[in-house]
């Protein structure tokens, strides 16, 4: 069996803009739990409207721009798509992301199988509702 949340990762890993913003530290905590917040609650349409405001503000379009290439490779999976709360996740822990993305290899360290373990048991508790 696939896992679509694997999948997903992978492609937002590839995604220029999110490159680019892990690279130069650009995503910052707050930013990515408002989106994430608001992502839970009004996934997509509302999410995507937020982030392009945010986009024309003095410093935050490269914020903006990673967070809807990451929207983009989350709207394809249904299972996001039902449980909004995963893709909150996937947006809160994207700074999880930054030394795979500033070495090009996957996670090997405990801590980024620990973040991935506790992602993966969040996720397990949710089906389970």
């Amino acid at each position: 069996m696939e896992d679509p949340i694997k999948d997903v990762i992978e492609s937002i890993k590839k995604q220029h803009a999110v490159i680019e913003a892990l690279q130069k530290d650009w995503l910052k905590s707050s930013f990515l739990n408002n989106i994430g917040d608001i992502f839970e609650n009004h996934p997509f349409e509302v999410s995507r409207r937020w982030l392009i405001d945010k986009s024309n503000q003095t410093g935050m379009r490269g914020q903006a721009e990673a967070l809807l290439a990451v929207l983009d490779c989350m709207e394809t999976v249904e299972y996001i798509r039902r449980k909004p709360a995963v893709g909150r996740l996937i947006i809160k822990t994207l700074n999880s992301l930054k030394d795979e993305i500033k070495t090009g290899s996957t996670p090997v360290s405990s801590r980024s199988k620990s973040d991935f373990n506790k992602l993966g048991q969040h996720f397990n508790k949710h089906l389970k509702k």
